[in-house]
């Protein structure tokens, strides 16, 4: 019998589909990829409540929240690796490095990739409206910029 080990913290169990038994992160998650610049703001709160309620909290994966920082991007590419699918959030119509590395790994390993769209309006709960759109490439604007302005989603036509 294959074991799964979780990414998270390392337990070994045995379905590959299930939420780890210690700390409750599925193997196969809903990675989030944004840009630091919106880490612990009202905005990825929002983002997050959004994720939360279309797929599931034990299912997406905030590497803000759930990883932490791990010094190098490696670690987030092993998370991806480990997806179903990669949810991107672009700050400033754009992507910095990470995120732009997060997105060009899931499409090269055929992981779906959607963005998440801020629409007009607001929820019966106050929060923006957000719908999401498939990804169907991702290309560098500005190879100076890590932060911000690095690459830009460029979006499957409906």
């Amino acid at each position: 019998m294959k074991l799964h080990k979780c990414i998270f913290c390392d337990t070994l169990f045995q379905k590959e589909d299930e939420a780890c038994p210690r700390c409750g992160q599925g193997i196969k998650a809903i990675y989030f990829a944004h840009s630091r610049q919106i880490y612990n703001s009202k905005v990825e709160k929002q983002l997050l409540a959004f994720l939360s309620k279309t797929f599931g909290r034990k299912d997406v994966c905030c590497p803000n929240n759930d990883m932490g920082e791990l010094g190098s991007i490696e670690p987030y590419l092993e998370k991806v690796r480990h997806s179903s699918m990669v949810v991107v959030h672009q700050f400033r119509n754009h992507v910095g490095k990470g995120a732009y590395q997060e997105v060009k790994e899931a499409l090269a390993r055929n992981i779906l990739v959607k963005v998440v769209i801020r629409g007009k309006g607001r929820t019966r709960s106050g929060l923006p409206k957000y719908s999401l759109k498939q990804v169907k490439d991702i290309k560098i604007i500005d190879n100076t910029d890590w932060k911000i302005r690095y690459g830009q989603v460029i979006i499957v036509k409906s």
